[in-house]
């Protein structure tokens, strides 16, 4: 599941993430394709809603801009 969670210090600094701990989830997580993913520890992610489930449908990759499909559930 290739969503990573802005929790995480080495995420928010790739990724550019500001983070407030007193409301985490003001924070958006990080969606990234399975090829992406792969350079990324599993420690990171987090669940996300199915991709090829309309809500979520229209979700891309934030490092090479595909749209994420059931493929990369």
């Amino acid at each position: 599941m290739p969503r990573l969670d802005p929790y995480y210090p080495e995420v928010r600094q790739e990724f550019d993430r500001e983070y407030d701990p007193d409301d985490p989830g003001a924070t958006d997580p990080v969606d990234l394709c399975q090829n992406c993913a792969s350079s990324f520890d599993e420690t990171y992610e987090v669940d996300h809603p199915p991709y090829d489930d309309p809500v979520g449908l229209g979700y891309t990759c934030e490092l090479c801009g595909e749209t994420l499909t059931a493929q990369d559930d």
